[in-house]
């Protein structure tokens, strides 16, 4: 990097509340390098998605992402939408709940940061477009349908109980699955209903180490689309209790496919789970953006 320069986008209120805590820590470590951290403090959903689509390139050489997944998706869909999104490198510092995009680079701190950008190695992240009747969005974690949007619209009540929430919250779709069935393809080819969940991956990562597609890469052109057919409760708690290795994969029920463009056309419209925010819903489109951005890992 040549003016070390680095914006900070902060979201204040993500879910550990240790994002200032983090930026300190960050600016501890990179600031007797030579680099200049400045931060701006985001004040509304979508103010992430904005400050990174108004950042000059010519004033600074990274954005770094303080905060969760969440923040995370909205600086990448105002990245995505400037005419050249990868002059732009992401650095990320997570501060999150879930932490999915971190995880999958192995940054799990400050400090872990830090040496990433002091290295100045940068790898080529993929992007997922997202279009829906309604909006046109990017992605970098996941895109999810049906069960998948179910519990992380319950898991949002419960919000109050931390990382926890996810747990309970998916503990009662296996009680009470909803079975639902849609119209959908992978790369044009038909795929039979019905489901309890589709799920396309960037990250091998969902929700708080959850190992939902194991084998996902950031960088390799491709999503992964992990599907749930109704099963069994007895196998539903077996696919939850075995997510957390990603040795769910071999149950009945469980599918994975690797492909480039997934469409989801269900009976009546559904809400959609994008990077772990209920938005949109379906009928929906996706397509994979190989080597969209640059992230430092």
């Amino acid at each position: 990097m040549t003016n070390r320069q680095i914006l900070a986008i902060v979201n204040p209120r993500s879910g550990s509340k240790l994002a200032q805590q983090q930026l300190d820590q960050l600016k501890a470590a990179l600031q007797p390098e030579g680099f200049l951290v400045h931060s701006a403090l985001t004040e509304h959903r979508g103010h992430a998605s904005e400050i990174a689509a108004a950042a000059d390139p010519r004033e600074i050489d990274c954005i770094c992402a303080v905060g969760g997944d969440g923040t995370i998706h909205e600086i990448v869909d105002g990245l995505m939408r400037r005419p050249q999104p990868g002059r732009i490198p992401l650095a990320i510092l997570p501060a999150g709940t879930g932490n999915a995009l971190a995880l999958q680079y192995q940054l799990h701190s400050a400090a872990d940061t830090a040496q990433r950008i002091l290295l100045g190695r940068r790898q080529p992240l993929d992007a997922i477009h997202v279009s829906t009747p309604e909006l046109s969005a990017y992605c970098i974690n996941l895109v999810g349908w049906g069960a998948a949007t179910d519990v992380n619209v319950n898991a949002e009540k419960l919000r109050w109980l931390g990382r926890s929430r996810y747990s309970l919250a998916a503990l009662w779709q296996i009680l009470r699955p909803t079975i639902r069935s849609a119209e959908v393809t992978l790369d044009r080819k038909p795929l039979e209903g019905p489901f309890l969940f589709i799920i396309a991956c960037n990250t091998m990562f969902v929700g708080h180490r959850m190992q939902l597609a194991p084998d996902a890469c950031c960088n390799d052109g491709l999503i992964d689309v992990v599907v749930l057919r109704p099963t069994s409760r007895w196998n539903l708690l077996q696919v939850f209790q075995r997510v957390a290795d990603g040795s769910h994969v071999q149950l009945p029920g469980v599918e994975c496919h690797r492909v480039q463009e997934l469409t989801v056309d269900s009976a009546v419209p559904d809400l959609l789970n994008m990077d772990g925010e209920v938005r949109g819903q379906t009928p929906f489109s996706l397509a994979v953006i190989p080597a969209a951005l640059e992230v430092f890992a």
